[in-house]
């Protein structure tokens, strides 16, 4: 499934994921640095809700979740990562001790 996002990324972003360094996939996609337009993460953003069957929620959006590919591939497959405060990046409590 993975590879399934990374081939949507290149054919609507032109952006090759496995030659991006481990920063380059927490930089944000909309950017000089990668040469995508707000209307190619746009097309990329409804073209990943129909082809992979997810939802992004505005939150999300909002918070800068669907920014970098790290970030995009965290949405996508439900997984969740810890900030240092132990609130997950979805803003619900972890309790973590």
């Amino acid at each position: 499934m993975e590879e399934k996002l990374k081939e949507l990324i290149y054919k609507t972003l032109n952006i090759d994921i496995d030659s991006m360094t481990d920063e380059e996939k927490d930089y944000p996609l909309l950017s000089k640095r990668f040469g995508v337009l707000p209307y190619q993460m746009l097309v990329f953003f409804t073209r990943l809700e129909k082809e992979m069957g997810v939802v992004i929620s505005d939150e999300a959006i909002g918070a800068g979740k669907f920014n970098a590919y790290n970030s995009i591939r965290r949405l996508v497959f439900g997984e969740n990562e810890l900030s240092e405060t132990g609130y997950e990046l979805n803003g619900e409590n972890t309790d973590k001790k």
